[in-house]
């Protein structure tokens, strides 16, 4: 689709393309070539060693958290969540704090009694 998208940018003189979305895992995916090359992109993202749950962090990632009182009453409940469940961790990060990580945590159980 994304081929399909740009060749159309062509046709129109002056056309764009905005796209919208998290970080993705790696720097070979097209949405992080994207944010790379482009003549100019707009990322907010906690840094990959901040805190998790500190408002700061939050804030950093989500520039309207202090303008929508209900995206601030969704990220305190999955913060809550997240901090109960540790299989969610991975998805905070990912998603609300945009820091280009798995959303999903793989779990490997080895039986040592084969």
């Amino acid at each position: 689709m994304l081929v399909a998208i740009r060749a159309g940018l062509g046709k129109v003189p002056g056309s764009k393309l905005i796209a919208l979305g998290t970080r993705p895992v790696g720097g070979d995916h097209w949405f992080a070539r994207i944010l790379l090359e482009a003549d100019y992109s707009q990322v907010h993202a906690a840094p990959d060693d901040a805190p998790p749950f500190r408002l700061r962090t939050i804030r950093r990632a989500n520039p309207s958290y202090d303008h929508l009182p209900s995206l601030r009453m969704r990220l305190a409940k999955e913060a809550v969540e997240a901090r109960r469940d540790s299989s969610l961790l991975a998805s905070w990060r990912a998603m609300p704090l945009n820091q280009g990580t798995e959303d999903a945590e793989v779990q490997v159980l080895i039986d040592a009694a084969r």
